[in-house]
């Protein structure tokens, strides 16, 4: 995806719903609330992280 759109603007992307779901994780009043709220951290983890090359 950093391919083709700009990579400093995806991994900018990734770090900001990162962090707006780190702190939705504080607010969530159930498991279920604070489940989904860390698997969508999780994916935006993926776009911040550099791939490893072989």
């Amino acid at each position: 995806m950093s391919d083709r759109f700009n990579r400093k603007k995806i991994m900018l992307s990734g770090l900001t719903v990162f962090m707006l779901a780190t702190i939705g994780c504080g607010f969530a009043n159930s498991f279920l609330t604070m489940l989904v709220v860390r698997c969508i951290a999780g994916m935006a983890l993926v776009l911040v992280r550099r791939p490893q090359s072989g």
